[in-house]
């Protein structure tokens, strides 16, 4: 009864996808009796409605991850509860430590603020090292958008995390990115660069696909992000990122169309970009602009 109500509750197709073994287990039970049976086998019961418990369980801790206001919370979280942590959970409580640990709150102090927690002792600490376990096996479930926080919160805590685990989070995207958004493909080409991570021709073709599609709607920080990672890589890693010509190119242009919307240090950072890039600016004009 516990499913029925969730999925009467929630009719959305989303929320019946993220039922996932829930939902499996419960049509199992059902077959059961459709084939005849009187009842569902014991167990398939049990389980069935073991793993509604946990979906519970998980979407509790979601708001409580997101709720949370200091570093602590989150990982006493991971302390407590780790084995109801599922693939989105586990994203966001490693964002929420990111920003939380890396982002002073307005009129505290260093000293009592736990907000303003260090990152160094962050990313030391038994039960974030606990979390970015989980991370890296929850990796291959993740939908694009828990993969782009959960590398933003690696780069941005300057950590890669167990062996495999940032490798892991690109093949994830490379599978992922042909349904994301501009800032999400932004966040992870950035990330990935940040940790140093040589991306794969998979990754980048998947990446520029998407980008082209989606050129219009990338946003001054997206761009800026984006042409920084490739201005990296090309400078750092092994023959740079093959492929990304064109899509350097598309982004040039809808860079100088807004760029009114770039701030100074936004512009800088652009201009700087497409010269490692030694990119090919559309008119002898463009660079002038960027730098007025």
């Amino acid at each position: 009864m516990d499913l029925l109500r969730l999925l009467h509750v929630h009719g959305d197709v989303r929320v019946r996808i993220c039922v996932g073994a829930a939902w499996s287990q419960f049509q199992l039970a059902a077959q059961h009796i459709g084939d005849g049976q009187l009842a569902a086998p014991v167990d398939q019961v049990a389980r069935a409605a073991h793993a509604v418990r946990q979906l519970d369980k998980a979407k509790d801790l979601q708001g409580d991850l997101l709720d949370a206001t200091d570093v602590e919370t989150i990982l006493v979280a991971v302390e407590d509860s780790a084995e109801i942590f599922n693939k989105v959970n586990v994203s966001t409580a490693a964002h929420r430590i990111a920003r939380l640990a890396t982002t002073k709150t307005p009129g505290a102090s260093s000293v009592d603020s736990r907000s303003s927690t260090d990152a160094r002792a962050v990313v030391h600490d038994a039960r974030f090292q606990t979390l970015m376990t989980l991370v890296h096996e929850k990796a291959p479930e993740m939908a694009i958008v828990s993969v782009a926080n959960a590398l933003w919160a690696m780069a941005r805590l300057q950590h890669a995390g167990p062996e495999g685990a940032v490798d892991a989070l690109a093949r994830r995207a490379a599978r992922e990115c042909a349904g994301a958004e501009p800032r999400q493909l932004s966040t992870v080409m950035w990330a990935l660069a940040v940790l140093g991570h040589e991306p794969r021709s998979r990754l980048l073709a998947a990446v520029g696909d998407r980008a082209l599609e989606r050129a219009d709607g990338f946003k001054a920080p997206d761009v800026v992000n984006m042409l920084w990672a490739y201005a990296r890589w090309h400078r750092t890693a092994a023959g740079g990122a093959p492929g990304s010509k064109s899509t350097v190119a598309a982004l040039c242009s809808v860079a100088l169309r807004e760029l009114e919307t770039f701030t100074p240090y936004q512009c800088a950072n652009l201009a700087w970009s497409l010269a490692m890039l030694e990119a090919e600016l559309p008119s002898p004009r463009a660079l002038g602009m960027i730098l007025d």
